[in-house]
């Protein structure tokens, strides 16, 4: 919104008061040539000579005033106008600024929140006891927890963007296929009772929660699996 008024800072009194002298100026000039004027008439008339030269003189003096009254009122309305449009640029730059910083200042908060869920989820996967993975949409590993050191003896460095798989007896890859198929296609949890191979070749028997990454799109980006090593978790 435009201001109402312009603060006397930035308009000096008598920039204000300038048409007003010029104006009277003009004024007295008028009257001066007037009386001028008259005593041309007068003396014009007694000698007979022509009157429209005073005429002629006296309202080219009165047009002359007005004209630069005018003129000067108009130049102190722009400067008005200009301040006035200085000073809502200068609200609109402050505003700006506002939103910028509150902007700034939500994001550091959104920033420093996310980071506390990330620290927070990743404490409570190392005080679980079961293996947490995440695969990616062709079911190769992209994170997994420590617990598998603990419980299979597998480097999780090792591990990285190998198939989830390779981590199951040879005969049960088609029911574990299965089960990532299932919960892809319904978008739904599913479980599986299977068994997790160790490097020496014995086996842990683990019940496998898993559940699909579905973006907006209904597009599955991977799989976030929990495998527990006590049995079927009822």
């Amino acid at each position: 919104m435009e201001p109402e008024s312009v603060p006397d800072t930035d308009q000096p009194g008598w920039y204000r008061a300038l048409p007003p002298i010029v104006l009277g100026v003009g004024l007295a000039l008028s009257l001066l040539l007037w009386s001028e004027t008259r005593q041309a008439l007068t003396h014009a008339a007694t000698t007979g000579e022509d009157p429209v030269f005073p005429g002629l003189l006296l309202l080219c003096g009165i047009l002359l005033s007005v004209g630069l009254a005018l003129a000067t009122w108009q130049i102190v309305r722009a400067h008005r106008l200009m301040i006035r449009r200085e000073v809502r640029l200068e609200r609109l730059r402050q505003r700006d600024s506002r939103a910028l910083d509150n902007k700034r200042l939500e994001k550091e908060v959104m920033s420093r929140a996310l980071s506390d869920s990330e620290q927070r989820t990743r404490d409570f996967i190392r005080l679980g006891t079961g293996i947490a993975l995440e695969l990616d949409d062709a079911h190769a590993i992209g994170y997994v927890s420590p617990q598998v050191e603990t419980w299979l003896g597998h480097t999780p460095s090792n591990l990285a963007g190998e198939r989830f798989s390779i981590l199951l007896p040879g005969s049960e890859h088609h029911r574990l296929d299965e089960a990532l198929e299932t919960s892809r296609r319904e978008a739904r949890h599913t479980s599986l009772d299977t068994w997790l191979t160790e490097p020496g070749g014995s086996t842990l028997s683990v019940h496998l929660r898993i559940c699909a990454i579905v973006d907006a799109l209904s597009h599955c980006q991977g799989f976030r699996v929990i495998a527990s090593p006590r049995g079927p978790i009822e």
